[in-house]
């Protein structure tokens, strides 16, 4: 069987370096999974709507990113600074090590280093100000909760879209003013104001700590109290962290490094019992509850 290898990038390794492997799996090889559906693996991302996908199949006018969309966790391995601006630029936020943080945002600097942009609920900053949205009244209301893009000015260019702002459904004010699209008759714009506090979104170095896709902040902090509770050795810390398992390691071991699988077989082989936990990328074989194969 071969091994199917997607490592999430772990401090200081640039966003889609991932090491892919296909060869014999043996004893030493190590494995680590990009997210799943289950235990903090955030879902896919889904269109904001007919108005959208017309919107970016014109060519230039796709939604901004949404902030409320998580891309994983960073925990911190050393103490560091947030920059509240952008990499290097703004205010500076001292944090300690060993604490974790959702990710929304990267970017590569021009010396080539990456920077993740993070939620830090432990300061806030007021958003306020007066936009266009095109989701109607009444689709903001049936969000029950998340963020809505809100554009600066209605865009008109092909490929200008101007500023936006991320802003919370509830922090949204109705001004009742409308204006049709001028390049699409499915498309109604929508006056609105908005006003609210937010968490600091500054930004981290990526070398300071462990960046981990599609899972949440609290997978890493519970997978890491965990740990540290049973005296787990500081390098294993760090690899089950990173999402990295290899064969010899425990049922728990895996759990803490891939979380819950999404389907669990078992087989029995005269003395031998081999379980196989299937996620969304690999399948794990234990023979008498160690990793004996990863696939």
């Amino acid at each position: 069987m071969s091994q199917n290898a997607l490592n999430s990038a772990p401090g200081g390794q640039a966003p889609g370096a991932t090491a892919r492997s296909c060869a014999r799996t043996r004893r030493g090889e190590r494995h680590s999974l990009r997210g799943d559906a289950r235990h903090g693996r955030w879902p896919a991302r889904t269109a904001l709507g007919v108005a959208a996908l017309l919107l970016g199949a014109a060519g230039g006018l796709a939604p901004a990113a949404r902030a409320d969309e998580p891309l994983g966790a960073f925990f911190t391995q050393v103490n560091t600074y947030l920059y509240s601006d952008g990499p290097n630029a703004g205010a500076r936020v001292l944090v300690r090590a060993r604490q974790t943080f959702t990710v929304i945002d990267l970017t590569n600097t021009a010396d080539g280093t990456v920077w993740y942009r993070i939620v830090f609920p432990e300061r806030d900053t007021r958003l306020e100000g007066v936009g266009w949205v095109f989701e109607a009244p009444h689709e903001i209301l049936e969000r029950q909760g998340g963020n809505v893009t809100v554009y600066e000015e209605i865009p008109r260019a092909r490929t200008a879209v101007g500023e936006t702002v991320s802003v919370p459904t509830q922090a949204i004010k109705q001004l009742n003013i409308t204006e049709p699209s001028t390049r699409f008759a499915e498309i109604t714009w929508y006056k609105v104001q908005y006003s609210a506090k937010i968490p600091l979104t500054p930004w981290i170095r990526a070398a300071t700590g462990i960046y981990r896709p599609g899972v949440s902040a609290e997978f890493i902090t519970r997978v890491y109290a965990n740990m540290v509770a049973r005296n787990i050795k500081v390098d294993k810390v760090k690899r089950l962290l990173s999402g990295v398992i290899q064969v010899g390691d425990s049922k728990r071991d895996v759990e803490w490094g891939l979380g819950d699988p999404l389907h669990v077989r078992e087989e029995t082989a005269g003395d031998i019992r081999r379980v196989f936990w299937q996620y969304a990328m690999v399948v794990v074989q234990f023979e008498n509850d160690v990793v004996k194969q990863i696939n």
